[in-house]
C-alpha cells in the first residue's frame, strides 16, 4: 500500500510519488510525508473569524431589510454598526471575501437606513405641520 501525503497548499490527499498536486499545481517533490489536517478550515468553530464574517454579512442583509420598515430603520442602523464592527474584526484576524462583503453591505445599509429614517422623520414632521395649518 502506498503512503499518501497532503498538499501543503490546498490540503488535498495525494499519492506519495506525485511530483505536483493535480488540484492546485504545487510542487510536491520538496514536501515530506505529512499527517492529515487536524481541523477543516471551513469550520467556524476552528476559525472564529469566519463566524464573525458570516455574522457581519447576515447583519448587513437584515439591516438592508430594515430600510423598508420606517422607524425600524433605527434597528437597521444598530445592526449595520454591529455588522461593520464584526466584519472589520474578522478582516483583521483572517482576511476573507465574506468579511469584506459583510463590511461593504453593512456600510451601504447604514447609509440607506440613515436616509430612510431621516425621510420618515421629515414626512411625519411635514404631516404635523400641514395638519396644524387647518386647525
Amino acid at each position: 500500500m502506498s503512503e499518501s501525503v497532503y498538499c501543503p497548499n490546498c490540503n488535498s490527499l495525494q499519492e506519495s510519488g506525485a511530483m505536483f498536486c493535480p488540484q492546485c499545481g504545487t510542487n510536491l517533490s520538496a514536501t515530506t510525508e505529512q499527517p492529515a489536517p487536524v481541523a477543516d478550515q471551513n469550520n467556524s468553530a476552528a476559525n472564529p473569524s469566519q463566524g464573525k464574517a458570516i455574522a457581519s454579512l447576515v447583519l448587513g442583509i437584515v439591516a438592508v431589510i430594515c430600510i423598508f420598515l420606517g422607524y425600524g430603520a433605527l434597528l437597521g442602523i444598530v445592526l449595520a454598526i454591529v455588522g461593520i464592527v464584526l466584519g472589520t474584526s474578522a478582516k483583521k484576524e483572517a482576511p476573507s471575501s465574506m468579511a469584506t462583503a459583510g463590511v461593504v453591505l453593512s456600510i451601504i445599509a447604514l447609509a440607506l437606513c440613515i436616509i430612510s429614517f431621516l425621510a420618515c422623520v421629515a414626512c411625519v414632521g411635514l404631516l404635523f405641520s400641514v395638519e396644524s395649518l387647518y386647525y
